[in-house]
């Protein structure tokens, strides 16, 4: 009997012993973030990472949208009719690579050829945005004098070392007018991005009394395929050559503002020469909405969970590209928080981050326009913060995020999955219908198989909660080198002129480290995590 005791007690030491260490072991390799204020999540979210890629992290997901008013906002003064060295800077600085002008809708009114040479000889063109910034007129439609033209967005692109996204007026304009504009900036070898007929004619929305600029997908077809004959063997062969993508446009069928339910479809059978890609604006959340329609953190939890419907537009649009032109790639223009002067803050921000983890995981997606790179400086949803008058520059928090996942460029995706996440909804708010069973816990790993250095990014979505991550990835001898947390308490709080770090990304002092691959890590709710690492 008493030798049963001794081995009984000898079992029960070993045991607390063997306890010990693994929550020695496990300390070691938990990372905690989380704000004691709030309860953490009582489910864990597994994420497994393997050494498979499913993607390269493409350049060509970061461009922007601009216009040509105000000087393109600010980037060049239109009194001096120079460029403002501020604007500039803080465009090379922000990981911008390429840039979308006329930018948007504005585009389907803009005559190109009537806005270059010398100023005073350009005529004005129909601003379909006449009521807003910086003109206010009474009515839309009032026409604006353009000195911030196509002379002016080439010189833009030479001194910032980005590419021009052209966007080839098919509202207004002509087919010839269109294959002119290519040539010409053809001629002036600016670097082209991309080359994309018309921008949102298949909509149904028309902003100024008794000028039509949308169209159904037979009148569409017919401009396209003019344009292609006009264009020629040997112009198509120069863009091809030059490695310059030339696309049409598009919208999912089910999306809130398609009304040619089989627009994509059509299209892309109709065309002639089929297209390098097509061009869908996805990626708005939640549009024309503010807090008079909706609670702030109605809002709030709409932004977080807007990524479920860009992958389920998104899939959606890979399938039917897939049963008609194969080989079309997809770009998408024109994404990112956007809504009638509501403040952002965090949750507009990881909205950004989720949308480029969606985007960042499918391969045929090669391109993309945030909206917009700046504007008025009471904004706060550009990237770009600026008060020229007083030569003030400033990044707002979503062009933190931006640049965050724009450094990320060349490196590989590797697959991920994250199970086991707490799971919440948000009401139909804005363009965007009502959002069941979306994860507050996600998670992505970019990786560069030269260098060994990778990242993971963190995304917690829980609005009123920490969430765990337990972390696997495919190296064993990995070992974090630098973690960043962005983050606020209010997650409205944007940045200003006032308080332009009011919410910046921030390095957090750690003691932990990773264990064969494994880490743990609890994340402030509303939050994104940042960890670089190493495969040693």
């Amino acid at each position: 009997m008493k030798k049963s005791i001794r081995i009984i007690g000898c079992l029960l030491m070993m045991s607390i012993i063997m306890s010990l260490f693994s929550v020695s072991a496990l300390s070691e390799s938990t990372l905690s973030l989380q704000d004691d204020r709030y309860e953490t999540s009582p489910q864990v979210v597994k994420m497994t990472v393997s050494a498979d890629a499913v993607n390269t992290v493409k350049g060509g997901i970061f461009g922007v949208n601009n216009g040509y008013r105000a000087g393109g906002y600010g980037i060049y003064d239109e009194e001096s009719r120079t460029f403002n060295e501020g604007m500039l800077e803080a465009i090379k600085n922000s990981g911008i690579t390429h840039i979308r002008e006329p930018g948007g809708i504005e585009g389907d009114y803009f005559h190109w050829y009537e806005t270059v040479g010398p100023v005073e000889n350009r005529i004005p063109q129909i601003n379909p945005f006449s009521t807003g910034y910086p003109t206010y007129t009474e009515k839309e439609g009032e026409p604006y004098h353009v000195i911030f033209g196509p002379d002016e967005w080439i010189e833009l692109c030479n001194k910032t070392g980005i590419g021009l996204t052209i966007q080839l007026n098919a509202g207004t304009g002509t087919p010839q007018e269109a294959v002119d504009f290519i040539r010409y900036c053809l001629d002036k070898g600016v670097e082209i991005e991309s080359i994309a007929v018309g921008n949102e004619v298949c909509m149904e929305e028309e902003r100024v009394e008794g000028i039509t600029v949308t169209c159904g997908p037979e009148d569409y077809i017919l401009f396209y395929n003019e344009m292609l004959t006009l264009m020629g063997e040997e112009m198509l062969a120069e863009l091809d050559e030059k490695g310059i993508p030339f696309g049409c446009i598009g919208l999912p069928g089910s999306h809130a503002l398609s009304i040619h339910r089989k627009w994509d479809d059509t299209v892309l059978s109709g065309i002639h020469v089929p297209a390098d890609f097509i061009d869908i604006h996805i990626g708005y959340s939640p549009f024309s909405v503010n807090l008079t329609d909706a609670t702030e953190e109605q809002i709030h939890l709409t932004l977080l969970a807007t990524h479920n419907y860009v992958s389920s537009l998104l899939k959606m649009e890979v399938k039917s590209i897939n049963k008609v032109s194969p080989d079309t790639q997809i770009k998408m223009s024109e994404f990112g928080p956007l809504g009638n002067g509501y403040c952002y803050g965090t949750a507009g921000s990881l909205y950004l981050a989720s949308f480029f983890q969606v985007v960042l995981n499918e391969a045929k997606v090669f391109s993309a326009d945030y909206l917009p790179l700046c504007y008025s400086y009471t904004s706060k949803n550009t990237l770009i913060g600026a008060n020229v008058a007083r030569d003030e520059y400033w990044v707002n928090t979503v062009g933190h995020v931006f640049k965050m996942y724009a450094e990320m460029t060349g490196r590989s995706v590797l697959s991920t999955t994250c199970e086991n996440s707490q799971l919440f909804k948000a009401q139909a708010t804005g363009l965007i219908p009502r959002q069941l069973k979306v994860a507050e816990g996600d998670g992505a790993v970019y990786y560069n198989e030269e260098t060994k250095e990778g990242s993971i990014f963190l995304i917690n979505r829980a609005y009123k909660q920490n969430t765990a991550f337990d972390i696997t990835l495919p190296f064993e001898n990995a070992k974090m080198v630098k973690v960043t947390e962005l983050w606020n308490e209010d997650y409205s709080k944007c940045n200003t002129q006032a308080e332009p770090n009011a919410v910046v990304p921030m390095e957090v002092p750690f003691q932990a480290q990773m264990e064969n691959g494994r880490l743990t890590v609890t994340a402030k709710p509303v939050s994104l995590v940042k960890i670089d690492f190493i495969a040693e």
